[in-house]
């Protein structure tokens, strides 16, 4: 697996915001702002699938709870007393 995939979101999203501010502040080399572009597009692409399967994975869940209660069968949770 390669580093870029094994970046936690909030670190992409970082090096994502230095790199742009990099761009716009600094007269950065045409080679060099090549290869700053092309981290960026990585880091864009990675930051979208993060988000995207953090989107469904909430989905799913807001699902499961609403199936959950339709079915009477709405989470207790520890501090509540139980009413039988």
């Amino acid at each position: 697996m390669s580093k870029t995939r094994q970046l936690p979101y909030s670190q992409a999203l970082m090096e994502l915001e230095q790199i742009i501010s990099e761009i716009e502040t600094e007269d950065v080399d045409v080679d060099v702002l090549a290869e700053k572009v092309k981290r960026a597009a990585l880091l864009v692409k990675l930051c979208k699938t993060r988000l995207r399967n953090a989107e469904e994975e909430v989905k799913k869940i807001m699902a499961e709870i609403e199936v959950d209660s339709n079915q009477g069968n709405e989470p207790v949770e520890d501090d509540e007393p139980v009413v039988e």
